[in-house]
C-alpha cells in the first residue's frame, strides 16, 4: 500500500498543479461559505446601529409632560446625486439626552454633519443651505462610515412644522424584525434586501465554486484514475483507496483551509473597503462570526474532499500515447442550433414582458444566461471537433505534418481545450450580464440628466407648507433678476397652471397675460423658456397673473446665471424654519438612479468573483495541459525542426481553442443582451467596450499560452530525454 500512496503523490509537474489546485479550491470554498453568515452579520450590525440612534416617539394618547425632550423631523436631500438624510431637531427645555453622535442639540441654523458628507466636494454649499457647521457626527452611530447625514437645528420663533414632525422622548430602539431589512433613518432606508444579497452570493459565488471544485479536483486526473484502477485490481478496499487519496490531499487541503481562515479572521478585525462599491467594512468582535468561520472551514474542507472523491474513482483508463487516436464521434450542429434557439427565445420573451414588468424581464434574461452557460460547453466541443476535421483535411491535402498532428489531437483529446474554452465563455457571459443589470434605465434617465444640464441651476423648486404667509416677503427679498413662480394643478381640468406677477411674466416671457390668463405658448410664440420647460411646462400650460400660492414654487433667474441656493437659504432663514427643501429638475430620479447603480455595483463585484473562478480554472487546466504536452510530444521535439513548427503546434492545440472561447462567449453575451440594449436597460457604450476588453484579453491569453506551449515542447532537455 505504501507504494500505491507514493504513486498517488508523484512529484511530476501535473501532480504539482493538481495539489496547488486543491489548496486554492479549499481556500475559496471556505471563503465563499463564510460569505453567507458574513452577509447576515453585516445586515444585523447595520440595523442594530440604526435602531440605537432612532428616535423614540411619544406614544399616541400621551401628553407632552410624559418625558418629551424635543421634536424630530426628517427629509431627504441630495449631494452629487447621492441621498443625504437630514434630521430636523428642536429641543424641549434642557433635555438630558442629546441626539446620537453629538454632545449637544444643534441651535437654530446650526448643523452637525457626518464625515461622509464633508468628504464630498461641494458639501460646503449643502451645509450652508441649512446653517453654520458646528461639528461632526460621531462615525460610531452611523450605519456605515460613508453614510451621509445632517443634524439641523430649527428656529422656534419662525417654525413652520414639516409634514414629519413628532415629539420624541429619547433615542434608541430595539431591533424590530417585523421591519425586515429597512431601518429608520439614513442609508438603511435605501439598502437592498437581505434575500437579494444572499441570492447574488448564491448565483455568482456558490454556483461557480461548485464547478471550480470539480474542475480543480479533476486536473490531471487520468494518472490518478490509472493508479486507483491498479489499486482496485490488486484487491484494495474502498476504505484503503480513500485513505490513500486522503494522504495525497490532506496537506494542500489543510494549507488552503488554514490560509482562508487566517484571511477571513484578519478581514473581520480591520477596516477595509470592498473594491468598486466603496463600501467600508468595519471591525467586528462578535463571537458568533468566529463560530461561523469555524463551521465554514469544516464545510469548505468537506466540499473539497467530496469533489476529490467524486472525480477520482475506478474507471476504464485510456493510457497516454504519443500517437493520437481517431476521433470517437463527428461534429454535430445540434448544440449550436439549441444555443441560437435559446438566444432567440430570450430576446423574444424579454421584448414581450419588459415594457410592462421589468423585474420579470430581468428574470428572463438571467434564466437565458444560465441556459447559455450550460450550452457553451457542447457548442464549443462541437465547433472544436468540426475545426479538427477541417484542419486534418487541409493538412492531408497540403502534406503538413504539424497541421495533421493538431487536427488529430483536437479530435481525440479536446476535453482540456474545451475546459479552458468554456471558462472564457463563462467570464464573458457573467461580466456582460452584470454590466446589463448595473446599467441604469436608459432613455428616461438620460432625459432627466439632459434636463438638469439644460437648466444649469437657473431654476430651483421649493415646497412650502399649506399657509406659507412668508412667500410675499421672500419675493421682495430676492436679489434683482430672480423671480417666484407658483405651480399648481387645476383640480377640474387636470392641467398645470403657473402663477406669477406681471413683472415676473414680462421678465421671463416677454409680456404679461391679461386678467383672464393665457396659454404659455401664446405668450412666448411657442418658444417656452428652458427654465420652465425642464419642469414639464409646454405650450398648453395656463399662465395666470397674481402672487404665487403656497405649495410648489419655482425660483427662476431671468439671465443665464445659476440661482445662488446659499443666498436663497439665507434670505428664507429669518422668514421660516426649517428652510424648505430646494431641488433641481427631477432630482429624485437622479438620486434613485444613483442608489440603484450603487446597489448594482455588488453585482459587478460578485460577477468579477465568478470571473476570477473561471480564470483560475482555465489557468489550472492550461498549466496541466502544457505539462502533459511536454511528455506527449517528446518525439515531435526531436524531429520538428524550427521554432515555427512548435509555435504552430501551440497555437493549434491551446491558442485557437482559448480564443474560440472568448469569441463564443462574447458573441453569446452580446446576443443575449441585444433586446436589453434596445429597450434601454443596457447601453452599447458600456457593453461594447466590455466585450472589446474581453476579446482583447482572450487574444493576449491565447498568444501567451501559445508561446508557452511552444517553449515547453522545444526545450532541449525534452528533446534529449525523448531521444534517449
Amino acid at each position: 500500500m505504501l507504494g500505491v500512496v507514493r504513486a498517488l503523490r508523484t512529484g511530476d509537474a501535473v501532480d504539482t498543479v493538481w495539489r496547488v489546485g486543491i489548496g486554492v479550491a479549499a481556500a475559496l470554498a471556505v471563503l465563499v461559505l463564510h460569505l453567507f453568515p458574513s452577509v447576515h452579520h453585516e445586515y444585523d450590525a447595520r440595523l442594530a446601529r440604526d435602531a440605537a440612534r432612532a428616535p423614540v416617539f411619544l406614544a399616541e394618547g400621551a401628553t407632552a409632560s410624559d418625558g418629551v425632550i424635543g421634536h424630530w423631523g426628517a427629509r431627504d436631500d441630495s449631494l452629487d446625486g447621492e441621498p443625504v438624510a437630514v434630521a430636523l431637531l428642536l429641543p424641549e427645555g434642557r433635555p438630558d439626552q442629546t441626539p446620537p453622535g453629538v454632545d449637544r442639540w444643534p441651535g437654530p441654523a446650526e448643523v452637525f454633519a457626518s464625515p461622509g458628507v464633508l468628504d464630498v466636494p461641494g458639501a460646503q454649499d449643502l451645509v450652508a443651505r441649512y446653517g453654520t457647521l458646528v461639528g461632526e457626527i460621531d462615525a460610531a452611530v452611523l450605519a456605515d462610515p460613508r453614510e451621509k447625514a445632517l443634524y439641523v437645528g430649527v428656529d422656534p420663533t419662525v417654525l413652520e412644522e414639516p409634514s414629519y414632525w413628532l415629539p420624541v422622548t429619547g433615542f434608541g430602539l430595539q431591533v424590530d424584525p417585523a421591519r425586515g431589512d429597512n431601518g429608520y433613518f439614513g442609508s438603511t432606508m435605501y439598502q437592498s434586501s437581505r434575500t437579494g444579497a444572499l441570492s447574488l452570493v448564491l448565483v455568482f459565488a456558490l454556483a461557480p465554486l461548485l464547478v471550480l471544485l470539480v474542475v480543480l479536483a479533476r486536473v490531471g486526473g487520468e494518472r490518478r484514475d490509472a493508479t486507483v484502477a491498479l489499486l482496485v485490481a490488486l484487491g484494495a478496499s474502498r476504505g484503503q483507496v480513500r485513505r490513500a487519496l486522503w494522504r495525497a490531499v490532506r496537506v494542500p487541503l489543510g494549507v488552503g483551509v488554514g490560509l482562508a481562515v487566517l484571511m477571513a479572521s484578519v478581514l473581520a478585525r480591520v477596516t477595509w473597503t470592498v473594491p468598486y462599491t466603496g463600501y467600508v467594512m468595519s471591525p467586528s468582535s462578535d463571537p458568533r462570526l468566529d463560530l461561523s468561520l469555524l463551521l465554514s472551514a469544516v464545510g469548505g474542507a468537506a466540499l473539497t474532499w467530496a469533489a476529490v472523491l467524486a472525480t477520482t474513482r475506478p474507471r476504464r483508463t485510456a493510457f497516454a500515447s504519443p500517437r493520437p487516436a481517431r476521433a470517437g464521434h463527428r461534429a454535430t450542429a445540434r448544440p449550436v442550433i439549441a444555443l441560437l434557439a435559446v438566444l432567440a427565445a430570450v430576446n423574444w420573451l424579454y421584448a414581450l414582458v419588459n415594457p410592462t414588468n421589468p423585474t420579470t424581464g430581468s428574470i428572463v434574461l438571467f434564466v437565458g444566461v444560465l441556459a447559455c452557460v450550460l450550452l457553451i460547453g457542447p457548442v464549443t466541443a462541437s465547433l472544436l471537433t468540426a475545426l479538427a476535421g477541417a484542419v486534418t483535411a487541409a493538412a492531408r491535402r497540403g502534406r503538413r505534418p504539424v497541421g495533421m498532428l493538431v487536427g488529430r489531437e483536437l479530435a481525440s483529446m479536446a476535453r482540456p481545450a474545451v475546459r479552458a474554452t468554456i471558462f472564457m465563455g463563462v467570464v464573458a457571459l457573467t461580466a456582460t450580464f452584470a454590466t446589463v443589470l448595473s446599467t441604469a434605465p436608459g432613455d428616461f434617465l438620460r432625459q432627466v440628466i439632459a434636463a438638469s444640464d439644460a437648466n444649469a441651476g437657473r431654476s430651483v423648486r421649493i415646497t412650502t407648507g399649506e399657509s406659507a404667509r412668508w412667500l410675499p416677503d421672500l419675493g421682495r427679498a430676492l436679489p434683482e433678476g430672480q423671480h417666484l413662480v407658483g405651480v399648481q394643478t387645476d383640480p377640474v381640468a387636470g392641467t398645470t397652471v403657473i402663477t406669477a406677477s406681471c413683472e415676473t411674466q414680462t421678465a421671463l416671457l416677454g409680456r404679461c397675460a391679461d386678467d383672464g390668463g393665457a396659454d404659455l405658448g401664446a405668450l412666448t410664440d411657442g418658444a417656452v423658456p428652458v427654465v420652465l420647460r425642464v419642469w414639464g411646462m409646454d405650450d398648453t400650460t395656463a399662465v395666470r397673473t397674481g402672487e404665487p400660492r403656497p405649495g410648489e414654487v419655482l425660483v427662476v433667474r431671468e439671465d443665464d446665471r445659476a440661482v445662488d441656493t446659499v443666498a436663497l437659504s439665507r434670505a428664507m432663514r429669518p422668514l421660516v424654519s426649517p428652510t424648505p427643501l430646494m431641488t433641481e429638475p427631477e432630482a429624485s430620479w437622479v438620486m434613485g438612479a444613483t442608489v440603484a447603480v450603487r446597489q448594482s455595483g455588488w453585482i459587478v463585484v460578485l460577477g468579477a468573483v465568478a470571473g476570477l473562478f473561471a480564470v483560475t480554472m482555465g489557468c489550472a487546466s492550461l498549466a496541466a495541459e502544457l505539462a502533459r504536452m511536454r511528455r506527449r510530444h517528446r518525439v515531435f521535439a526531436v524531429y520538428a525542426g524550427g521554432l515555427h513548427r512548435h509555435l504552430g503546434l501551440g497555437v493549434g492545440l491551446v491558442g485557437v481553442p482559448l480564443l474560440l472561447g472568448s469569441v463564443i462567449g462574447s458573441a453569446t453575451a452580446f446576443a443575449a443582451s441585444w433586446n436589453a440594449i434596445q429597450y434601454g436597460s443596457a447601453s452599447t457604450t458600456s457593453v461594447g467596450p466590455l466585450l472589446g476588453v474581453l476579446l482583447g484579453t482572450g487574444v493576449l491569453a491565447a498568444a501567451a499560452v501559445s508561446l508557452g506551449s511552444a517553449w515547453a515542447t522545444s526545450r532541449r532537455d525534452v528533446a534529449r530525454r525523448g531521444s534517449g
